[in-house]
Protein backbone atom coordinates (compact mmCIF):
# COMPACT_ATOMS: atom_id res chain seq x y z
CA UNK A 1 0.00 0.00 0.00
CA UNK A 2 2.72 2.66 0.89
CA UNK A 3 5.04 1.28 -1.98
CA UNK A 4 2.32 1.85 -4.07
CA UNK A 5 1.42 5.48 -3.11
CA UNK A 6 5.60 6.25 -3.26
CA UNK A 7 5.56 5.08 -6.63
CA UNK A 8 2.20 7.00 -7.68
CA UNK A 9 4.16 10.33 -6.01
CA UNK A 10 7.43 9.75 -8.10
CA UNK A 11 5.34 9.02 -11.30
CA UNK A 12 3.81 12.40 -10.53
CA UNK A 13 7.01 14.32 -9.88
CA UNK A 14 8.44 12.83 -13.19
CA UNK A 15 5.60 13.59 -15.24
CA UNK A 16 5.71 17.41 -14.07
CA UNK A 17 9.19 17.87 -14.07
CA UNK A 18 8.62 16.34 -18.21
CA UNK A 19 5.85 18.56 -19.09
CA UNK A 20 7.52 21.65 -17.44
CA UNK A 21 10.10 20.66 -20.18
CA UNK A 22 8.64 20.01 -23.03
CA UNK A 23 5.72 23.30 -22.28
CA UNK A 24 8.91 25.61 -22.00
CA UNK A 25 10.45 24.35 -24.77
CA UNK A 26 7.60 24.92 -26.82
CA UNK A 27 6.47 28.50 -25.42
CA UNK A 28 10.34 28.97 -25.28
CA UNK A 29 10.14 31.80 -22.67
CA UNK A 30 9.44 32.24 -19.31
CA UNK A 31 7.24 35.13 -18.81
CA UNK A 32 4.29 32.20 -18.66
CA UNK A 33 6.05 29.80 -16.32
CA UNK A 34 2.85 30.15 -13.85
CA UNK A 35 0.72 29.00 -16.18
CA UNK A 36 3.17 26.17 -17.22
CA UNK A 37 2.86 24.32 -13.82
CA UNK A 38 -0.26 24.55 -13.46
CA UNK A 39 -0.53 23.24 -16.97
CA UNK A 40 1.34 20.47 -15.87
CA UNK A 41 0.16 20.09 -12.45
CA UNK A 42 -3.43 19.28 -14.38
CA UNK A 43 -2.38 17.45 -16.67
CA UNK A 44 -0.39 15.12 -14.54
CA UNK A 45 -3.67 14.93 -11.97
CA UNK A 46 -5.30 13.41 -14.71
CA UNK A 47 -2.98 11.23 -15.77
CA UNK A 48 -2.50 9.26 -12.25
Amino acid sequence: MILKELFRQLFFIACYFILIKKATLYIGEWRSVNRTILYAYYECENTT
